[in-house]
């Protein structure tokens, strides 16, 4: 395959250059960030300014200090790949980045099965009645819900020496930039899974990644060959695009995304703030459903809708996957969706299974941000983080202890390259330039095989971002991170729409409480050609006794 006979290293310098970065990399997910209180880095979650601080790249250690383990322990856990492949009887304990580890540490780890659908109620079930397994990997993380937990008694603190004791740890962390706001009476109870602290040093806003994916051959073939060539496609490109592309007859659905995403389409495209509670410029704290911009994005979205321009079946079609799947078999126009190099490799691929080999080489795929009609990039924020790691309180400290060291190796270089790319100094090594070199011939190198094999992992301590933004995994393509960076580049210096840091971290009973369903009303009024202006003012007044309080609080009345 050409990505393969390509790919012989990436290097550092082509990404180092950008320093603020954003999406997580891990699982997608498509629910409304108007919709869930829950503090988590993820499509759907509410959003908080992070300010960040973390030590240069250079100082984190390539391999990690050696240290012995005479007594073997197990022990029970979560992790990402609980939610989609524990259940499905997949030998983890036969890939040889657990087996190496597992050795290494001297450990056997039982996995237990959380599936994506249960997650959240079943993380609740296992923390309130203290069955959960002596590690886990919460996603659903939000301030109100910690506090009360901690006051049970239901985490297991960290050591009181653990940043001394895990330095490495502690780095990413800090870098997460919300250890001070969760550290009770001197003690955390989670290990914040850091989405860039090895490859990147992020400060400030993180803009998140969602980009559009578009059809370069059938641009040139409606006369629209400068599209996207600058990083940005505007609100009225796509349009005139998606328009040209049906009339053509080159295919027969326009945009296919998902329900959340679909609304950010024409959000940000407008510059209409994505935030649940937002700082207004007055000083006050304004209700982001309630602008009355959003009913303007509303008829135009249902405008779209009704002339065939977007993908009629959007609203029961929640699966990115699937999406992707169409979009490479020449079935949709464009796909929106994380843009990080990590879901952006699955684009590539997915034009791969359908008989293009090089869809970016051979400029069949486009790539870029949206931009309202006067080119300024509107991006959704998002914090340095993407869940936590807890612990039973029951686990005791020598089990507590191990795993923490398992946890650190993750922190390292070695460990984040080794989870996409196998065992250091058997599958890879550092190239001269302190990129990715494979050891293996490429004929008997299986990269989605070793992919796979080290998703058991996936989840603990950095995120998938940091690696996937890097293009450190061996079934990348080099030719995506540079494709990322002009866009992050463009979402930094454009507008960030963050929800209030007075909102994200508002302990209170109607804060709890707050759950408006957003993304599911929107997708009612445009799919149903309902009357957009007044099914939004009795959307809004049904719901104001969930919303108002909130409002009412924030700003002191």
């Amino acid at each position: 395959m050409k990505l393969m006979r390509r790919f012989t290293a990436v290097l550092m310098s082509t990404v180092l250059a950008v320093t603020m970065l954003a999406g997580c990399g891990g699982k997608d997910e498509g629910q409304s960030s108007a919709e869930t209180p829950s503090t988590k880095e993820s499509a759907e979650n509410s959003v908080a300014e992070g300010t960040t601080e973390s030590s240069a790249s250079e100082e984190t250690p390539d391999t990690p200090e050696e240290k012995t383990y005479d007594e073997f322990i197990t022990f029970t856990a979560t992790t990402n790949f609980s939610e989609d492949r524990a259940g499905m009887g997949y030998d983890y304990r036969a890939g040889a980045i657990y087996k190496h580890l597992a050795e290494k540490f001297n450990f056997d780890m039982e996995v237990w099965d959380c599936p994506s659908k249960e997650k959240n109620n079943k993380q609740r079930i296992w923390i309130n009645t203290g069955t959960m397994p002596d590690t886990m990997r919460w996603g659903g993380l939000n301030l109100v819900e910690y506090l009360d937990y901690v006051n049970q008694g239901l985490l297991k603190p960290l050591p009181d020496d653990w940043k001394t004791k895990w330095p490495e740890l502690a780095r990413t962390v800090k870098a997460s930039g919300i250890e001070e706001i969760y550290t009770i009476d001197g003690k955390l109870y989670i290990l914040p899974t850091a989405t860039y602290a090895n490859f990147f040093e992020p400060e400030g806003k993180l803009p998140k990644t969602e980009s559009l994916f578009f059809r370069k051959d059938w641009a040139r073939q409606v006369g629209m060959e400068k599209m996207g060539e600058d990083g940005i496609v505007t609100h009225s490109e796509l349009k005139e695009y998606l328009q040209k592309v049906k009339d053509a007859g080159l295919c027969d659905k326009g945009l296919g995304t998902t329900t959340a995403e679909m609304q950010e389409v024409f959000f940000l495209s407008m510059g209409v703030n994505t935030s649940n509670f937002y700082d207004a410029e007055d000083g006050s704290i304004a209700y982001g459903p309630g602008q009355p911009e959003v009913i303007d994005a509303i008829k135009e979205m249902q405008d779209w809708y009704n002339t065939g321009l977007l993908d009629e079946d959007y609203y029961s079609i929640d699966d990115s996957a699937t999406y992707r799947s169409m979009f490479g078999a020449d079935l949709l126009a464009a796909y929106y969706k994380n843009g990080s190099a990590g879901n952006t490799a699955g684009v590539v691929e997915a034009f791969q299974n359908n008989g293009t080999e090089d869809p970016l080489g051979d400029d069949i795929l486009g790539y870029a941000c949206l931009a309202t009609d006067d080119r300024h990039v509107y991006s959704r924020g998002g914090t340095n983080y993407s869940g936590v790691v807890v612990f039973n309180p029951e686990t005791d400290d020598k089990t507590m202890e191990r795993i923490l060291d398992i946890i650190q190796y993750f922190t390292s270089k070695e460990g984040q390259i080794s989870r996409k790319s196998g065992v250091y100094g058997e599958s890879w090594t550092y190239d001269d330039d302190g990129g990715l070199k494979i050891l293996i011939p490429e004929d008997e190198y299986d990269a989605k095989a070793v992919n796979e094999e080290g998703r058991v992992f996936q989840g603990w301590a950095i995120a998938e971002a940091d690696i996937g933004i890097s293009g450190y995994a061996s079934n990348y393509d080099p030719q995506i991170p540079p494709l990322v960076q002009q866009t992050l580049e463009l979402r930094k210096n454009g507008t960030i729409f963050m929800d209030s840091d007075r909102y994200t971290y508002l302990n209170s009973d109607v804060r709890a409480n707050y759950s408006v369903p957003v993304t599911s009303k929107i997708a009612e009024i445009v799919c149903n050609k309902m009357d957009a202006e007044s099914e939004w003012s009795k959307f809004l007044e049904e719901y104001k006794g969930i919303w108002q309080p909130v409002l009412d609080e924030l700003n002191g009345n």
